[in-house]
C-alpha cells in the first residue's frame, strides 16, 4: 500500500502482523487438537459398554417391558370386519340414540337432502351490518381574545 508522508512517497513495510498470524494458526491447531483428543477419550471411555449395550436392548426385551396400554395390530381380517361396519352403518338407515328420537340415515340421501333444502340456519343470526357511528361534531375552540 502507498502512503504519502509530507510531500515523500512511501511503502508500508508489512500489509499484516506475522505475530496475529501465528497466535491465530497456533489457537486453530490446538482447538482441532482439544477436541480431537476429547472425542477419542469420549469413545475409548464408553466402548466397552457398547457391547452390554447392544445384549440389554434385544427386540424380545423392549416389547416385553413396554408400558401399558400397548397398541395391538389389526389384522385383515379384523380391519376388512371394521371397514364393512363402516361401510354398512353409510349406507342404512339406524337409531343413534332411540330415547331422543334421532337417527342416522344413508349417506347419498343426506346428499340429497342437502340439495334439495339447504344446510340448516338459525333463526335469528347474529346481525353483522352494524349501524354506521354518526360523525362527532367538532367545535373550534375559542380564543382568549375573544
Amino acid at each position: 500500500m502507498m502512503v504519502e508522508h509530507g510531500g515523500k512517497v512511501s511503502y508500508e513495510p508489512r500489509d499484516w502482523r506475522l505475530k496475529v498470524v501465528l497466535w491465530t494458526g497456533l489457537g486453530v491447531v490446538l482447538f482441532g487438537l482439544f477436541g480431537f483428543l476429547y472425542s477419542a477419550v469420549f469413545m475409548w471411555v464408553y466402548q466397552p459398554h457398547e457391547g452390554r449395550i447392544a445384549e440389554l436392548t434385544t427386540p424380545e426385551q423392549i416389547v416385553q417391558e413396554f408400558p401399558e396400554p400397548r397398541l395391538r395390530p389389526i389384522e385383515n381380517m379384523q380391519w376388512n370386519a371394521v371397514r364393512q361396519e363402516a361401510l354398512q352403518r353409510l349406507h342404512s338407515y339406524g337409531w343413534v340414540d332411540p330415547v331422543r328420537g334421532i337417527v342416522h340415515i344413508p349417506i347419498e340421501r343426506a346428499i340429497d337432502l342437502v340439495a334439495e333444502r339447504g344446510l340448516p340456519t338459525r333463526e335469528n343470526p347474529r346481525r353483522l351490518d352494524l349501524e354506521p357511528v354518526p360523525a362527532l361534531q367538532l367545535q373550534p375552540a375559542p380564543h382568549e381574545g375573544e
